[in-house]
């Protein structure tokens, strides 16, 4: 954790950063590999949350980014550290921010307990998981 914390200003300086899946740990976090910085670091979005391991929809919500994600070239944006050294932000691949995808697709939910203000796309967010309960998905 104290490690992370140290390499925080460097993903905070530039606004969007490079990365690569390198595995779909859960559908909202994953492990990344940071080419510019040679290290690989554990990376959950901000602002939403995905079943855990044995609920019901997990599956579906990793199979998911799996099929979307994995091996891909992303950007992310980081916006803080938690207690055990994940980093928090948005990911988003050919442009489009994978936490909407998951909430059109109804396998994650809105957590507005973090500072909505600072998610970058929030209103977009929001619609998504506005559109997914109308379709009752």
């Amino acid at each position: 954790a104290k490690k992370a914390k140290d390499f925080l200003p460097f993903l905070h300086r530039s606004r969007k950063v490079p990365a690569v899946v390198e595995y779909v740990l859960s559908g909202h976090r994953f492990k990344l590999l940071i080419p510019k910085e040679t290290c690989s670091i554990a990376f959950s979005l901000s602002g939403v949350r995905c079943p855990g391991r044995d609920e019901p929809y997990s599956g579906e919500a990793i199979a998911l980014m799996r099929r979307q994600i994995m091996q891909r070239d992303v950007e992310i944006e980081v916006e803080t550290v938690d207690r055990n050294g994940n980093f928090l932000g948005s990911l988003w691949e050919s442009k489009t921010n994978v936490a909407v995808t998951l909430l059109e697709a109804g396998l994650a939910k809105l957590q507005t307990s973090f500072g909505s203000d600072r998610i970058p796309d929030f209103h977009l967010l929001e619609q998504a998981e506005q559109s997914a309960k109308r379709e009752k998905l």
